[in-house]
């Protein structure tokens, strides 16, 4: 996800960036309005919070002189200060979630050495290793090789967990789980760097996240539920836990 301060400082040189990746550029406009309402809503509590300072010490100097009735006119003005300074920090809040939502639809943008195209097509090649194998048939793509082996099943992971994601079966879970170790087993033996799991974290917290925004619907919060059932699941609380099916080995996910 983008830094809000980068987008903020640089709105001009992100919509460039975006444009540049054929992105709508709607979601960026509403953020850059966001933007310019939240600075105005500062900017009247400001006001506001330095008139009620200045009020305050005028009501302490008008008890002092025996002015209570002044002085009560001018704690009734202070209370509408009040109110509306309340009514604006609330406005900020929904302003600045509203920010967060809009940048969390935002892609990253490209790297300024990156070539830009109309599509794969003029995709530039950097460089080269090794010669490309030459077979004698025609290769089968390996999502084909998995369907066919019943190790790969991304019509069922479709349905679980939209897409982007797929359902390994038998030998097809269990070569996922040795690469896994294989590749942890390699980064703690030689390069001394042990690795832990993360599990339930705050949603504000998954905001500088890959995963967070437009996917946030991978997300959810354990409650206990109705008789204090721990298997129900809360898609409006802020406290989620990914939800990655990466193995199945034919018994029902629970």
């Amino acid at each position: 996800m983008l830094d809000l301060n980068y987008v903020r400082e640089n709105i001009d040189k992100v919509r460039a960036a975006l444009q540049s990746r054929r992105f709508d550029l709607t979601a960026l406009d509403a953020f850059a309005e966001a933007d310019a309402e939240r600075r105005r809503v500062i900017a009247e509590s400001d006001q506001l919070n330095a008139q009620r300072n200045a009020a305050s010490r005028e009501i302490g100097n008008l008890m002092k002189e025996g002015k209570k009735e002044e002085a009560e006119a001018r704690r009734a003005e202070v209370g509408n200060l009040k109110t509306r300074i309340a009514e604006l920090d609330q406005l900020r809040a929904q302003t600045e979630s509203r920010m967060q939502e809009l940048l969390s639809g935002l892609p990253n943008i490209p790297h300024e050495t990156v070539p830009i195209g109309e599509g794969e097509s003029e995709n530039v090649e950097v460089r080269r290793w090794g010669t490309a194998p030459e077979f004698g048939f025609n290769p089968k793509d390996h999502v084909d090789i998995g369907t066919e082996l019943g190790i790969l099943d991304l019509e069922r992971a479709s349905k679980i967990a939209a897409a982007r994601f797929a359902i390994l079966n038998g030998a097809g879970a269990r070569m996922e789980r040795a690469l896994v170790s294989f590749m942890l087993d390699v980064h703690t033996r030689e390069h001394r760097f042990d690795i832990g799991s993360l599990g339930p974290q705050r949603g504000d917290g998954l905001y500088n996240r890959k995963s967070r925004g437009p996917e946030s619907h991978a997300f959810y919060r354990r409650t206990a539920g109705a008789r204090g059932n721990p298997r129900e699941f809360d898609l409006t609380e802020p406290y989620r836990i990914a939800r990655r099916p990466t193995g199945y080995s034919g018994k029902p996910l629970r």
